[in-house]
């Protein structure tokens, strides 16, 4: 029981550093991005913000025929942490930590 508790805490310790880097790393180039095209990035108090940005900065990507690397880097970066998070929850579901 007590390896699949460290298995767990590792998947998520993991997973939320994954998140959290592609936040800090690329937040800040998406947020220009936004800008730079006249729209204004969402407020930074709202929660899913950077995600709210990222959207919007996809469709203003693809509307103007850009290719951006950091997006496609922050997509993958968080493909990666969702996935951690993912198995983290399935390891606490199937090995029964929860009761």
């Amino acid at each position: 029981m007590t390896a699949t508790i460290a298995i767990l805490a590792i998947c998520v310790g993991l997973g939320l550093a994954c998140h959290f880097g592609a936040c800090i790393a690329y937040g800040p180039c998406i947020q220009r991005y936004v800008e730079s095209l006249g729209e204004s990035p969402t407020f930074f108090g709202f929660i899913w913000s950077l995600h709210r940005d990222y959207l919007r900065a996809r469709y203003l990507a693809k509307r103007w025929g850009h290719r951006l690397d950091f997006l496609s880097r922050f997509e993958v970066v968080e493909v990666v942490a969702r996935a951690l998070l993912i198995c983290a929850l399935l390891i606490w579901i199937v090995s029964g930590v929860a009761r």
